[in-house]
C-alpha cells in the first residue's frame, strides 16, 4: 500500500502546498514593503540632514553679520526647496 493510496494523507498535503503558497506571497509582500520602508527612512534621513545643516548656517550666519539675520519665513522657504529636492530625488 503506497502512502498516497490514503485520500487524508492527500488532502492533507495539498492544503499544506496551499499554505505553503499563500505564505511565499506573503512574504514576498512583505520584502517589498521592508524595501519601501527603507527607501522612505533613506529619503527622511538626507531631509532631516539638509535642514540640520540649513538651520544652523542661517542661525550662525546671523552671527557674522546682523544684516544676514533671517525669518522663519525664509528658512521654511530654503528647508522645503530642499525637502522637494530630495522627494523629486527618491520618489
Amino acid at each position: 500500500s503506497s502512502v498516497l493510496d490514503d485520500p487524508s494523507l492527500v488532502e492533507e498535503l495539498n492544503v499544506n502546498k496551499r499554505i505553503a503558497k499563500d505564505l511565499k506571497k506573503k512574504i514576498t509582500v512583505d520584502e517589498d514593503t521592508k524595501i519601501k520602508i527603507s527607501t522612505t527612512r533613506e529619503g527622511h534621513r538626507i531631509v532631516a540632514i539638509q535642514a540640520h545643516i540649513i538651520y544652523f548656517l542661517l542661525s550662525e550666519i546671523a552671527l557674522i553679520n546682523h544684516m544676514h539675520q533671517r525669518s522663519l519665513q525664509q528658512y521654511l522657504g530654503v528647508f522645503q526647496n530642499s525637502m522637494n529636492k530630495v522627494f523629486h530625488f527618491y520618489f
